[in-house]
């Protein structure tokens, strides 16, 4: 936060609709374009969970207007602004909903092997990781996945 004259000014930011794939290069040309016209422009984020779209903070959206004026492939700035609480969502650490166990019977619900079930072998919280064999594999070996690609659907005793 800002101080202004006695008082905390809260930051603004302003969404801005880009194609997706072109967020990063779209932001380092309104950077560019910042500094070059010395705009009143305080920070240019870029997401990497959020495609096709650039937060831009400032204190009214006539710099960010400017800003974002004749660029290749910035489409619109979205009406309206967000205040920082709005943006925390993607800061925080996203806890497991569901305790995964050694032993528990999860189904696989992306990637190539989606809708298989599978055994937990271990957990590795640390690294948001389970590693799972698959049932009635002809060969079964171990796969490491991510923890939010399976979900629970029996609990095990504990063991293997």
């Amino acid at each position: 936060m800002r101080m202004s004259r006695d008082k905390a000014v809260e930051p603004k930011f302003f969404l801005v609709r880009t194609s997706i794939g072109q967020e990063m290069s779209s932001a380092l040309m309104i950077k560019n374009r910042c500094e070059v016209e010395n705009l009143p422009i305080h920070s240019v984020i870029v997401l990497p969970g959020l495609k096709g779209y650039i937060y831009i903070e400032a204190d009214s959206p006539f710099p960010v207007e400017e800003a974002i004026r004749d660029i290749k492939h910035i489409k619109r700035r979205v009406q309206g602004n967000l205040s920082l609480n709005d943006l925390r969502r993607y800061f925080e650490e996203k806890p497991v909903t569901t305790e995964i166990k050694v032993g528990d019977i999860v189904e696989i619900v992306g990637g190539l092997l989606k809708k298989n079930r599978a055994r937990v072998l271990e957990v590795n919280p640390d690294r948001n990781e389970v590693t799972v064999e698959l049932d009635g594999a002809v060969a079964p070996f171990p796969i490491t996945l991510k923890m939010d690609s399976v979900r629970v659907v029996e609990e095990g005793q504990g063991k293997l």
